[in-house]
């Protein structure tokens, strides 16, 4: 099995878990009131980048800090899985691509790591951050945004069988967190939550 495969098969199997997420959070809307018919259109399909580059900024700018951090990390992850999306879901395979993508998971790493000092802050950690799952957050972010950083960095001719899965099993460790962990109700069940209006 060739590299670039086994990131089009892990990316595969991420977009399966994604989905599975988006289904198992949505099943919750049966548990809440009934709601107007069409509110789950086009329209509010629609809504969704306003959702989340305006509505969701403005609540994440109270603290200056963690606004910074958030762009790098989300806007990184987007970006990146935007790419892989692209890149390897359509099998391109792109060198051209993978520097983008390299760019994007730089970004991320960078925001994981920027989260991880707030939880982790000599001065106290603030009262307001959760605790639990959420710690190991900024560890399984960084762990997606560093295997895939390294896997688009080692050139083909010195990518070995054993380092391509290490990348990988890097990379699914923060996939499994964004998809089948926040269909559990793990911490990045915020941003399915957020999709879903739940």
């Amino acid at each position: 099995m060739s590299p670039a495969f086994l990131i089009t098969a892990l990316l595969w199997v991420s977009v399966a878990g994604l989905a599975f997420a988006v289904a198992k959070r949505a099943s919750y809307w049966k548990l809440g009131r009934a709601t107007a018919a069409g509110a789950f259109g086009f329209a509010n399909l629609l809504a969704i980048p306003k959702r989340y580059f305006v509505d969701l900024h403005h609540v994440v700018a109270r603290d200056p800090y963690i606004a910074k951090t958030h762009i790098a990390t989300a806007g990184g992850a987007i970006a990146a899985f935007a790419l892989v999306f692209v890149n390897y879901g359509l099998a391109i395979y792109s060198p051209w691509l993978d520097r983008l993508i390299l760019l994007c998971a730089l970004a991320m790493l960078v925001g994981a790591v920027f989260v991880w000092r707030r939880r982790h802050d000599t001065k106290g950690v603030p009262a307001r951050l959760s605790r639990g799952p959420w710690n190991t957050l900024p560890w399984l972010l960084g762990s997606f945004a560093l295997g895939l950083a390294l896997y688009v960095a080692v050139p083909a001719g010195a990518m070995s069988g054993g380092l391509a899965v290490i990348f990988a099993l890097l990379i699914a460790a923060g996939a499994f967190a964004m998809t089948f962990g926040a269909a559990r109700g793990g911490p990045m069940k915020h941003a399915i939550a957020g999709l879903l209006h739940l």
